[in-house]
């Protein structure tokens, strides 16, 4: 089930609007299973190594585009997640110190440290479900697009 609280963060509409590279790592995925099919299908079939180069070197290619996407994704979202974990921390700091001592009895202490530490859970949350979200839209394109490749 996808929470749209999600996408009620702020400035997260333009980092899952620039995460919309899960499409050109969809066609990569495409390029490395059709570069590696027709290169094994040619060596089967009896055609020289040198004949299927271009084949190999697609795979190649669109292997270390895909891995290259996923690093600027990756990036791109600890980024943004590490952002937002520290808007939150000092939210929360904020709201501590804003109440004073009547707010922040001594019994409250180890609330707001689990409090602290929960960011940190946040944290990877946004960083791990954004990309699943979006891959989620672009999976059921996938098939289609290597329908229509072949």
């Amino acid at each position: 089930m996808i929470d749209r609280a999600v996408f009620a963060m702020p400035g997260v509409r333009p980092a899952a609007s620039r995460l919309r590279l899960d499409l050109l790592r969809a066609l990569a995925v495409v390029g490395q299973a059709a570069g590696l099919a027709f290169a094994i299908t040619w060596i089967w079939r009896g055609s020289s190594l040198s004949s299927v180069l271009g084949w190999i070197a697609l795979f190649f290619l669109c292997f270390v585009g895909r891995q290259v996407l996923v690093a600027v994704q990756d990036r791109m979202l600890e980024r943004y997640a590490r952002s937002r974990a520290v808007d939150l921390r000092r939210d929360l700091l904020s709201t501590v110190f804003r109440g004073g001592r009547r707010w922040f009895p001594a019994r409250l202490g180890g609330s707001v440290r689990r409090g602290h530490r929960g960011v940190e859970h946040v944290e990877s949350y946004i960083a791990l479900i954004i990309p699943k979200m979006l891959s989620v839209a672009i999976v059921p394109c996938r098939p289609a697009l290597g329908h229509v490749a072949a």
